[in-house]
């Protein structure tokens, strides 16, 4: 994959290490990295995330001696000196969280674990899914109880309409009078005294997030989970079956076939350059193409699949995660999500659909762009402010390409 190019640097045990690149994030090897080198990274404002694998055992790694014969399977293919391990093993779990403690102990800032679909290679064991996603989600628990983001490579997950939510666990929940800002384009206007800002993940560099963040913000990372974007850095990993038909009024955006499981790793790895970067939460958009003309015959049981995926992936990174529209849904799926992100509902009369956050006492963030709110036509404004208020909604008025050119908040 071509995921996080412009933004990720990877430097493994066959590389030398060049500190020297101007990118935002690197991913190294946990054993061949000092932890003065990780320092060094760290000093310079980099993100550091460690390489090992989770899945397979080396012969030249210094803890390779804890490894003991039975869970050595198959080499690997292309890779003489690597065997698959045997994940049932339960002799595993301690050399695996060892490594996590290594991982913590030179401080890096999270871990990217390989080989985790072993199952479906010739690893000299019989391994199902359902093992394959115990000792995943092993990984994923351990890591994050040592403070560290986590990739898991190659993991395996699917879409199963059936999923609970995530509901244990740490990361930010705002409260129901939070105030925000909404930008998405143009130079970021940091002067705004909200709580929150919600901003574009691929066009905000950790600078700009760790500086709001330090002024006591919180920062949503705004994303298209529902579209392909011709213009992000990962557009090269969406394959052409997954693209329909192009979004009303947006050139250059498509519908995703959301259906489609091959979306799994290219969404997982977008949660983790938020988490990479430092965002709180993150605002995946486009999360309703079963009700619009995407060229697939989605199902609304498709959609509840797909956003239970995208909301508990979310969480298992630590991250908040709000429901973009889709009203039809919300009954479902406020459960899986810390807020919502609504457009025009007042413009539209749909208001009332939103209600089930405000009974869970959820933020509604709302956005309106009509004309005669922005210019307060006959009193406009003022009766649609007074109607927000009384929902408890937190409702700013914006020009609609989200580039600060005009704000009014109702609160």
């Amino acid at each position: 994959m071509q995921m996080l190019k412009l933004l990720l640097v990877v430097f493994l045990s066959t590389l030398s290490l060049n500190a020297s690149t101007d990118e935002e994030i690197y991913d190294v090897d946990l054993f061949d990295s000092s932890i003065s080198f990780i320092d060094s990274l760290k000093k310079d404002g980099k993100k550091v995330n460690c390489y090992f694998s989770a899945g397979s055992y080396e012969n030249w790694r210094p803890d390779r001696n804890n490894f003991t014969d039975e869970v050595k399977g198959n080499a690997m293919e292309d890779w003489p000196d690597e065997q698959w391990l045997d994940i049932r093993n339960k002799s595993l779990l301690p050399i695996m969280k060892a490594r996590l403690t290594l991982a913590m102990t030179k401080g890096c800032d999270g871990v990217e674990a390989a080989n985790m679909d072993g199952y479906l290679n010739n690893s000299g064991f019989t391994l199902t899914k359902h093992d394959q996603m115990v000792y995943n989600k092993f990984i994923d628990t351990e890591a994050r109880r040592r403070g560290l983001s986590v990739g898991l490579k190659n993991d395996i997950t699917s879409f199963d309409v059936t999923v609970d939510p995530i509901e244990f666990g740490i990361w930010y929940k705002p409260s129901i009078d939070t105030s925000w800002q909404w930008q998405l384009t143009n130079t970021i206007n940091t002067s705004y005294d909200v709580e929150m800002y919600d901003i574009d993940l691929y066009d905000s560099s950790i600078a700009l997030i760790d500086s709001l963040k330090s002024n006591g913000k919180k920062v949503i990372c705004y994303f298209s989970a529902g579209s392909y974007e011709n213009w992000r850095s990962d557009k090269n990993d969406f394959p052409d079956e997954v693209k329909g038909n192009t979004l009303d009024g947006w050139a250059g955006e498509r519908w995703l076939d959301i259906s489609n499981e091959s979306l799994i790793p290219i969404m997982k790895e977008r949660l983790n350059l938020a988490v990479l970067k430092g965002c709180d939460g993150v605002e995946p958009d486009n999360m309703d193409g079963y009700t619009n003309n995407s060229g697939f015959n989605i199902t609304a049981q498709d959609q509840l699949a797909y956003n239970k995926f995208i909301a508990n992936e979310a969480r298992r990174r630590g991250l908040s995660v709000g429901l973009k529209n889709d009203l039809d849904q919300i009954v479902e799926l406020e459960p899986y999500f810390d807020f919502s992100v609504n457009e025009q509902c007042h413009e539209y009369n749909e208001c009332e659909a939103l209600m089930p956050f405000i009974n869970a006492s959820k933020p509604v963030f709302n956005a309106e762009y009509d004309e005669e709110y922005r210019n307060n036509i006959n009193g406009k404004r003022y009766e649609m402010c007074e109607n927000t208020r009384g929902l408890k909604f937190n409702t700013l008025v914006l020009d609609v390409n989200l580039n600060d050119s005009f704000r009014y908040s109702c609160n």
